[in-house]
C-alpha cells in the first residue's frame, strides 16, 4: 500500500524538512510520470528570434527530454553578423556531472555554418539571413511550403519535438498546415485532422502517418524522417490544388 502525502502549511506550525522535500520532489516526479512514454526531443520553448536593430539572435528558455531525463534551460542571446550564410542553431549537451547535492548537465547553444550534428546535438533551427531583413517565423509563414524558403525564414522542418513513443514535427508547422488545408479542402477527413492540429499542442507521429497514409494512399514507414513527412504534407496540399509559393532561387540551399 502507498500513501499520497501532501504537505499542509498553516500558521503556527513548525516548517519541517520533510515538507520542503515533498515540494521539491513533486514537480520533478510529476514531469517524469507525465512524459514517461514520450521520446527524446523538445517539449516546449527554444524559439529562435532575431532582433534587427540590436543584431542579436535570441533563443528562448525551454524544456526538452534527452536520454530519458527532462532538462530545463533559460533564455540566451548572441551577437549575430553571419549574413548571407547558411546557419544552423543547435543545442549541444555535454557530460553529466553528479555530486551529493547536484546533478549538472552541460548545455551549449551552437550557431555555426556546419550542417553536421553530433549524436549529442539537437537542432533548433536553420536559416539564411540577409542584412537588415527580419527573420520570418511563427504566424508569419505564408503556408506550409514557406518553411523551406531559402532566405530570411526559419526552417524548422528538421526540429524534433518530444512525442508519444517517437519524435514528431514542430507544433507551429502542423498548425500552418492545418490552416492551409482548411482553406483548400472541404473533405471531412481533412477538416477533422486540421481541427486536431489547431486544438492540440503536439501531434504525435503515428497520428500524422495515419492521416498521410489515408490521404495519399501510401504506406509510410514508421522510421520516416521529419523531412520526408514534410514532403508528404506538401503533396497533400498539391492534391488539393494548392497555389504554389514563389521562392527565390540561386545559391546554396539549406532545405535538405
Amino acid at each position: 500500500m502507498q500513501n499520497y502525502v501532501y504537505p499542509v502549511f498553516t500558521a503556527g506550525r513548525v516548517l519541517k524538512k520533510e515538507s520542503i522535500e515533498n515540494l521539491r520532489d513533486f514537480p520533478r516526479d510529476f514531469l517524469d510520470v507525465f512524459y514517461a512514454d514520450y521520446s527524446d526531443g523538445i517539449i516546449c520553448g527554444f524559439e529562435v528570434t532575431y532582433n534587427n536593430s540590436a543584431r542579436k539572435l535570441y533563443i528562448s528558455g525551454g524544456a526538452l527530454k534527452n536520454g530519458g531525463r527532462i532538462i530545463v534551460l533559460k533564455d540566451t542571446s548572441y551577437d549575430f553578423n553571419e549574413f548571407g550564410e547558411n546557419i544552423w542553431v543547435t543545442l549541444r549537451l555535454g557530460e553529466t556531472a553528479e555530486t551529493e547535492d547536484f546533478l549538472t548537465v552541460n548545455a551549449e547553444i551552437r550557431i555555426t555554418r556546419d550542417s553536421g550534428s553530433a549524436a549529442n546535438e539537437i537542432e533548433l533551427a536553420r536559416f539564411r539571413l540577409s542584412e537588415g531583413v527580419s527573420l520570418r517565423k511563427k504566424d508569419e509563414y505564408k503556408g506550409i511550403g514557406d518553411f523551406i524558403t531559402r532566405d530570411n525564414t526559419l526552417n524548422l522542418v528538421h526540429v524534433k519535438y518530444s512525442g508519444l513513443y517517437a519524435p514528431t514535427l514542430p507544433p507551429v508547422l502542423m498548425k500552418i498546415f492545418a490552416r492551409e488545408i482548411l482553406r483548400l479542402s472541404q473533405d471531412s477527413a481533412d477538416t477533422a485532422f486540421a481541427f486536431i492540429c489547431l486544438n492540440s499542442n503536439i501531434i504525435h507521429k503515428d497520428c500524422i502517418l495515419q492521416y498521410l497514409n489515408n490521404r495519399l494512399n501510401v504506406s509510410l514507414d514508421e522510421n520516416i524522417s521529419n523531412a520526408e513527412i514534410y514532403e508528404n504534407l506538401i503533396e497533400v496540399t498539391r492534391t488539393r490544388n494548392a497555389a504554389p509559393i514563389k521562392r527565390k532561387i540561386g545559391g546554396p540551399s539549406i532545405s535538405g
